[in-house]
């Protein structure tokens, strides 16, 4: 069974382009690049009971086909929210027959 493109995001990729006065990594993030995805999954959302804080964590995914261009720290923007990618994509490839079936694509948002 093959696999369709049934919507777009725009991948923002991570640029480290070099450091402030302190050392630290200078962060910014490149021109949207428009990625075709499988479907996208809400996820959930939390409320951590932290004092102080009034914070919604929502954590929802993205898959993709194989070899998506997506790594850790580059930022998607989908359904009206800019989301950040956790992690590396989990890769699905069969480990005995090689054939290849998409990536999954974890994303975070918090708001608060």
């Amino acid at each position: 069974m093959r696999r369709r493109i049934t919507d777009y995001v725009d991948r923002l990729p991570y640029l480290a382009d070099g450091t402030d006065e302190l050392g630290d990594p200078v962060e910014s993030w490149g021109p949207p690049e428009s990625v075709g995805i499988y479907e996208f999954s809400p996820g959930g959302s939390i409320e951590p009971p932290t004092p102080g804080h009034d914070r919604v964590i929502t954590t929802p995914t993205l898959y993709l086909p194989y070899g998506c261009p997506f790594k850790p720290r580059d930022r998607c923007e989908i359904d009206g929210g800019t989301y950040e990618v956790e992690g590396w994509p989990a890769r699905w490839k069969h480990r005995r027959t090689g054939r290849t079936f998409g990536d999954t694509v974890n994303l975070k948002l918090v708001e608060g």
